[in-house]
């Protein structure tokens, strides 16, 4: 099975168009899933939006979806997640926060934005004297352990990196 993964979108839905079209152009795959983020940003998150509710895509919520859907925008909202909240309608952020923290997007495979019990706290990374590296491998296992034993691959995003976890691999 061919899993094209988006992911941190953030309101760019002119980089969402060349990577849909890159993947076309690749033959495509048998599924696509979308691991949040999608629209705070300050470009086009309602044209964002709408494309994304058009491709009906396998999406999981990540922590700028649940913000844009659900926090008052007060001075303690990033700017970006104000910008997303105020272009989208009450229908598309209903659908932002009604998307699932877990999808498992087929058999042994799950998907979420950040860690499977948290939409905001890294999964692969750590942050040591304000930056953001790799976290240890015991720290990874331990954030995995409450995964389905059966779970052979995590997919994630949040940190803007590519992440492919073999769960096996990392929660023995």
């Amino acid at each position: 099975m061919r899993i094209a993964v988006l992911a941190d979108i953030h309101g760019n839905v002119l980089a969402l168009d060349a990577v849909l079209d890159d993947l076309r152009r690749r033959g495509g795959a048998d599924l696509t899933v979308n691991l949040g983020d999608s629209v705070s940003g300050p470009l086009w998150p309602r044209e964002t939006m709408e494309r994304l509710q058009a491709l009906n895509l396998p999406t999981v919520r990540g922590n700028h979806d649940r913000r844009v859907a659900a926090d008052p925008a007060d001075d303690t909202m990033w700017p970006s997640d104000v910008y997303a909240q105020e272009r989208l309608t009450e229908a598309q952020r209903q659908v932002l926060f009604a998307q699932p923290l877990t999808l498992e997007i087929a058999p042994g495979i799950i998907a979420f934005h950040a860690r499977p019990d948290h939409d905001e706290k890294y999964l692969t990374d750590t942050i040591v004297n304000g930056q953001l590296v790799r976290a240890p491998l015991t720290a990874i296992r331990r954030r995995l352990k409450a995964l389905d034993p059966a779970c052979r691959i995590a997919l994630c995003g949040h940190s803007h990196r590519a992440e492919l976890i073999r769960a096996v691999a990392v929660a023995a």
